[in-house]
């Protein structure tokens, strides 16, 4: 496992520079400002019991906390043998609220990125999430990505501790 911190002024110079050129990665998280912090914590879902209420609806293959408005909401990506579903979960309960197909844009080649990452996978995002977690001590789960590192699978962690976020890789395979 590789962990590493961002501090929030190398992160923000990170990702102009990444939009000014185009290219901010798939799956780019939320500012991580003490706000979103704060409206993460406000909400008693967790990430893991997201992932568990979505695989009801498919395989997850991401999932992240990310500001609506004024409101941070908790969403999970799924693949299914006719597509892809973007999953909205209660913050309230952790159970499923609602489904989008993802049909176009930058979301339908997330999906499609993060299903190849997943391809080869031999354990879940769920269980890297928990792990990360019990890794972790007081941490809770921001969100968790598939991606290819060297040609194996591994699942990004994102995770709050207080107002601090940090980043974990957990391999998949």
């Amino acid at each position: 496992m590789r962990s590493c911190t961002f501090g929030a002024s190398r992160l923000g110079v990170a990702m102009v520079g990444l939009w000014a050129l185009g290219c901010v990665p798939s799956g780019a998280e939320e500012k991580e400002t003490p706000a979103f912090a704060a409206a993460i914590r406000e909400i008693p879902a967790t990430v893991q019991q997201g992932l568990t209420s979505a695989a009801r609806g498919g395989r997850p293959i991401s999932a992240k906390f990310e500001m609506d408005g004024d409101e941070a909401e908790l969403t999970v990506y799924v693949a299914r043998p006719d597509g892809f579903r973007e999953i909205t979960i209660n913050p309230r309960s952790g159970g499923a609220a609602g489904a989008t197909l993802i049909t176009e844009g930058d979301d339908l080649k997330d999906a499609q990125a993060q299903a190849a990452a997943m391809a080869s996978a031999k354990t879940t995002l769920l269980a890297s999430a928990e792990h990360a977690v019990v890794a972790n001590p007081g941490a809770r789960v921001v969100s968790v990505f598939p991606e290819l590192q060297n040609g194996h699978a591994v699942a990004v962690v994102t995770l709050l501790n207080g107002d601090n976020f940090t980043k974990v890789t957990e391999m998949l395979e």
